[in-house]
């Protein structure tokens, strides 16, 4: 029994030493991987592509609220072959235009919730616990796809413990 709880509590302490911290350059590359999983986030997105400036990609930047010393980190989508594919997952690279592209910032506690599903999007914006910047109708409109592009949150291995640096 003792070998089973160090086992065990051996276990827990690696897992939480490999996370990443939510909302930093290494969680949003693992948010990135599990876009490309996701098939409502590779299928269900061409009209929401068709939004790019020309210039073939569109930009998703989000922060914790509470790490006011934290910045955005950055996901980045394109259409590949048929696909809204992520292409990359890490720090701001690109200054964003808010015609296309989105900025969002909630508190660590409503990220939690969006990616749990015990807070909708679509509710958290409306009662600006989500403070969203960029094309809100174009997001309502993909409101399966965004809901599904919040729940990742909940799917990645993230820390809160400290503030991204």
């Amino acid at each position: 029994m003792k070998t089973m709880l160090l086992l065990i509590t051996g276990a827990l302490f690696s897992a939480n030493i490999h996370a990443a911290t939510l909302m930093s350059a290494e969680w949003a590359e693992e948010m990135c991987d599990l876009w490309n999983e996701s098939e409502v986030l590779t299928t269900e997105l061409d009209s929401f592509m068709e939004n790019d400036l020309g210039r073939g990609y569109k930009a998703m930047l989000l922060k914790r609220k509470d790490c006011p010393d934290s910045q955005f980190v950055q996901v980045t989508v394109e259409a590949v072959d048929g696909l809204t594919t992520c292409t990359y997952g890490g720090e701001v690279t690109d200054e964003p235009d808010y015609e296309a592209d989105y900025a969002m910032t909630a508190k660590t506690s409503n990220w939690l919730k969006l990616g749990s599903g015990d807070l909708s999007p679509a509710v958290a914006m409306m009662t600006f616990r989500l403070k969203f910047k960029g094309p809100q109708g174009e997001a309502m409109a993909n409101m399966g796809p965004f809901t599904a592009f919040m729940r990742l949150i909940g799917e990645t291995d993230y820390t809160t413990e400290s503030c991204p640096e």
